[in-house]
């Protein structure tokens, strides 16, 4: 189940005509750099191109000039540099990068990137110990270490200075290293505050380069510097816009050996090579290995040019992603079914499972999509005594603060707002569930409102071109702090669709305007949810790509919102009918035969096979008549009514006899029944519309429930075109969208039921009136 979405319009703002004449384009553009703080032409200038960009002086870091001097004084005494990194691809790229300028400069380096499994993220003790006996004279961290205070007393006590190099929330009192570089030390609005650990080991790299006269080689690293921040989730905004704006280009241009084997086994154009290849090719590739091996070869991999070397550890790295990908599935099907067993755990505003099995490397990438699904915090953990885990929040609610005031139930913790890790022992756990919520429910504003989504413009199919989608890629890099641009299509429908993947998990499909123009959309992870029915208005991002090898527009699927539903209205004035009840009557059978014998106007409108009359039709059946005999209880007043307009009866006789069965179990048992028989005689050929009438429920219901039946794993179906299915059984067992499409089908039963016992109840002078 999709989570609930708010629309906002595009805004009506005081747009400078100076700054729409200085970027010309649709208008929409312009608005969209106003909103983002950019009104005027220079300020515009400088957004879309870098070079007119004027990044900050790295000397604004507060530390970083005392720990340049370090360093140079360490090249040139021929002292060792211990380079200490972290295993996700921000880590990975840092590390890279600070290696990779210190040896260049003349430095000798050790390098070591911690093991996620045995040591998690941070500076372990005993690691620390191995890695200085290598004969380390100074400590050089990246990515990691503004909280590492143990690590940082016992590395200086023994003789060696620590400098670290971090991005991380900042401790209520810093280590006592030689020098903390941490862009966190700045204020909020500082254009180098944003920075993650990459981009300030960057500036570190860039002011000690231009200590040593070579400032220009230091440009040479902005491509790690370009990939670790997308991969990071960096807001794309001030100094990190123009890292990413320049390494970007210096991939397309002079790309790494290395990157260019990784788009060449992704298909990837590295001549258009742009921030979504990062994310969704190049970053997850890396950051497998790192969750569930030694990112340690990826340094030298990030670095080398010897073709046999990359071959083999780019086949490495994606047979790490495809195990990635298979053990997110399995954590996250082991989490529903939790869920599933114990819905409890949905009450609090912060979702916590345990699983002693669990890998860790996957439990923050799983943490997210549970985060999408139910619109709450979520912490995963694994472990047997000494567990450990990610947590992943939304906006609105701080997941550090959350966390760390829970400090006394904890081993450690750290991260950002949106993100944390933890570790805890396990007779904590359920304290620490009960004080997390706690803090949560008083501190947050709670129930926190759906999400919004802002429209920046709509749009009419026809408009829809290359040229438009070179407008829009002006103001790219998209990401945090620049989020694509969302546009929306009003009144459409889906014309047809088909699975992509080899897991089925994306969508392809063709919807079409009222004036039966149509697109193309890619609806990406839109594979285990429901699509819309009918008509309705349809949220997209747009961009040009070389999908299929060619070049084309491609519009990503965001979000649907179904139209009103239109009013029915009554052909035959309601009013006039003459009704006739017999809802309460003992012998029903006696009084339909008495009414057929006595006139054969009557058409006898029959619903679901629970208690069939001798003759009669489906609602899809009917045909105007003089009379109508409502044999089944109906499923809704829609259906009622559609019937009504159909045979225009001058006589309506109301029967109460059920329609389908008195419990959703048996409702399914009926469903599959009717499945059986299409299969065994019918080569599996079905609509919703002939299931909808033999089972006797709406077509909704049809539909929700051949969805859970699929993620059973019980039945495979296949969309011919919309509403007629192929349908075939089967003996697996899934269970992807097992809750979620229970408790929806539940939910639909109930209000059938609800229905069905106002029909009974009614006054009959009350179904005149009835819209």
């Amino acid at each position: 189940m999709l989570p609930e979405l708010v629309w906002k319009a595009p805004q009506e703002l005081p747009i400078p005509v100076d700054l729409q004449n200085a970027l010309g384009g649709p208008p929409f553009l312009a608005r969209a750099l106003y909103q983002r703080g950019i009104t005027t032409p220079a300020q515009a200038q400088a957004y879309l191109y870098p070079q007119l960009y004027q990044p900050a002086s790295p000397a604004h870091l507060p530390d970083l000039e005392k720990a340049v001097d370090r360093l140079y004084s360490a090249i040139r005494a021929g002292e060792t540099i211990g380079v200490w990194g972290d295993f996700d691809v921000d880590g990975q790229t840092a590390t890279t990068l600070l290696v990779s300028a210190l040896l260049q400069a003349g430095g000798k380096v050790q390098y070591y990137i911690p093991i996620r499994e045995s040591e998690s993220h941070g500076i372990q003790l005993q690691a620390l110990k191995r890695f200085l006996a290598q004969g380390i004279d100074l400590l050089l961290t990246c990515d990691t270490g503004v909280s590492a205070h143990d690590a940082v007393n016992f590395a200086q006590a023994t003789g060696v200075p620590v400098i670290i190099t971090d991005h991380h929330a900042l401790p209520p009192v810093l280590p006592g290293a030689f020098a903390v570089v941490n862009p966190q030390r700045l204020p909020a609005d500082h254009p180098l505050q944003p920075l993650c650990g990459v981009g300030t080991a960057f500036k570190l790299v860039e002011a000690l380069y231009d200590l040593i006269g070579q400032k220009q080689a230091s440009q040479g690293f902005i491509d790690l510097a370009a990939l670790g921040t997308v991969a990071d989730v960096a807001s794309l905004i001030a100094d990190n816009r123009w890292l990413v704006q320049m390494g970007l280009s210096q991939i397309r241009q002079n790309p790494r050996p290395s990157l260019k084997q990784l788009c060449a086994d992704s298909n990837i154009n590295i001549q258009r090579f742009n921030e979504e290849h990062i994310s969704f090719f190049i970053a997850p590739l890396l950051n497998a290995i790192g969750r569930l091996a030694d990112a340690n070869p990826m340094v030298e991999f990030l670095n080398a040019d010897d073709p046999q070397l990359i071959s083999v550890r780019s086949a490495e790295l994606r047979g790490f992603n495809e195990k990635r990908k298979l053990l997110c599935d399995q954590v996250f099907t082991a989490a529903l079914d939790q869920i599933e067993r114990d819905p409890s755990l949905l009450e609090g505003p912060v979702l916590i499972l345990h699983h002693p099995a669990w890998p860790g490397g996957v439990v923050g990438i799983v943490a997210s999509r549970l985060v999408e699904r139910y619109n709450r915090l979520v912490i995963l953990l694994t472990g047997e005594d000494l567990l450990r885990g990610s947590g992943r929040s939304m906006e609105g609610v701080n997941l550090i603060q959350a966390i760390s005031a829970q400090s006394a139930l904890l081993k450690s913790f750290g991260g950002h707002p949106m993100a944390a890790g933890l570790s805890l022992e396990k007779e904590n756990l359920p304290a620490f569930r009960r004080a997390i919520n706690e803090f949560v429910l008083q501190s947050a504003a709670l129930p926190l409102p759906p999400p919004t989504l802002s429209i920046d413009a709509f749009l009419k199919i026809p408009e829809i071109n290359l040229d438009l989608a070179a407008q829009i890629d002006r103001l790219s890099p998209f990401g945090a702090g620049n989020p694509s641009l969302q546009f929306a299509l009003a009144n459409v429908k889906l014309l047809s669709h088909h699975k992509l993947g080899s897991g089925g998990d994306h969508i392809e499909a063709v919807v079409e305007d009222s004036d039966q123009n149509t697109l193309r959309v890619i609806w990406w992870q839109g594979g285990n949810y429901s699509l819309p029915r009918g008509r309705f208005d349809l949220a997209f991002t747009l961009r040009a790509s070389d999908y299929r090898g060619a070049r084309e527009i491609q519009a990503e699927w965001t979000h649907a919102r179904p139209l009103e539903t239109e009013t029915i209205e009554i052909q035959q004035p309601l009013a006039t009918v003459e009704w006739l009840d017999f809802r309460q009557d003992a012998e029903p059978l006696q009084s339909l035969q008495s009414l057929l014998a006595a006139n054969s106007g009557w058409v006898v409108w029959k619903e679901g096979m629970q208690s069939p009359p001798p003759s009669g039709c489906f609602r899809h059946q009917l045909k105007p008549a003089a009379g109508l005999i409502v044999w089944n209880i109906p499923t809704s007043w829609e259906a009622f009514n559609q019937a009504m307009n159909t045979v225009s009866p001058q006589k309506v006789a109301l029967f109460a006899n059920p329609s389908s069965p008195d419990t959703l179990e048996n409702y399914l048992k009926t469903l599959l029944s009717l499945i059986r028989y299409r299969v065994n005689h019918q080569n599996g050929q079905a609509t919703v519309e002939e299931l909808s009438a033999a089972s006797g429920q709406p077509d909704g219901m049809v539909r929700l429930a051949l969805d859970y039946l699929s993620a059973r794993g019980v039945v495979q179906f296949r969309q011919k075109e919309l509403d007629r299915y192929v349908l075939a059984l089967q003996s697996d067992f899934a269970k992807v969208e097992l809750f979620d499409l229970q408790q929806r089908l539940r939910d639909l039963y109930n209000e059938v039921k609800a229905y069905q016992s106002t029909y009974l109840n009614l006054p009959m002078n009350l179904f005149g009136s009835i819209q």
